[in-house]
């Protein structure tokens, strides 16, 4: 099967319909250096999602050469519960309501000051989604961009006995999607971050303004019959 190019998660992790968080959030612009005698230094995104900002996703099953497959798009709804809860042994935690026809979820968060980005139970979502396995759920790092750009880390393990692991990079080449943002239709630039292992691979594209997933795509490889992968885009942004 093709392989995406380069997140977002049910009880804390996501399902196959949830297929790719094209998952929206709410970050602040990146910011530049104020030298003007300096080339302007892209900075990496920071993740803040307003308490009751609501994005709207549609999301495809894919079939074994990366297309969607026809008639398998979900309509998903996210809403942001609460930025600052005691869950899952830390405070700071944000709660996302995920909806959709199937059922719904809430899914939990980590945004740290220093940029990177964690979600409770991701892998164990992905693992059960793809492979039909069941494995204990975990806060893995979906994104660590204090470590800035082109850099690479352990996002977290894909079994229990912590043998195989997923490893995360980031990169500053833009990608163009269109979305509606509080009712108004634009483009959006998404920079892309890839979470592989030997045996999947997840590919999310973050925008900074406004924060958001604009695109997930979760694939294993090589694809098992009936769950060769999934895809989400967002569709519409209400931020506060």
């Amino acid at each position: 099967m093709t392989r995406a190019a380069v997140a977002v998660p049910p009880g804390g992790v996501w399902r196959a319909a949830l297929a790719v968080l094209a998952t929206a959030f709410v970050l602040p612009p990146a910011g530049c250096r104020e030298d003007a005698t300096a080339p302007a230094e892209l900075l990496p995104p920071r993740v803040v999602l307003p308490l009751n900002a609501l994005y709207r996703y549609t999301t495809w099953e894919l079939d074994d050469y990366g297309g969607k497959v026809p008639g398998s798009d979900h309509r998903r709804r996210w809403v942001v519960l609460s930025t600052g809860a005691d869950s899952f042994g830390y405070s700071d935690v944000t709660l996302v309501g995920d909806s959709s026809e199937q059922g719904e979820t809430t899914l939990a968060f980590r945004f740290t000051p220093e940029g990177d980005i964690y979600q409770h139970g991701y892998i164990a979502g992905l693992v059960q989604t793809l492979e039909g396995r069941t494995i204990e759920p975990r806060w893995d790092l979906l994104g660590a961009y204090s470590k800035g750009w082109s850099a690479s880390w352990t996002v977290g393990v894909l079994d229990s006995a912590g043998t195989e692991a997923m490893t995360g990079s980031s990169s500053a080449e833009e990608l163009f999607f269109t979305a509606t943002i509080n009712g108004v239709t634009t483009i959006v630039a998404g920079y892309p971050v890839v979470l592989s292992s030997r045996s999947m691979e997840t590919v999310l594209w973050v925008s900074e303004n406004p924060s958001a997933f604009v695109r997930l795509r979760e694939e294993r490889f090589p694809s098992l019959a009936g769950r060769p992968g999934t895809l989400r885009e967002v569709t519409m942004m209400n931020v506060p």
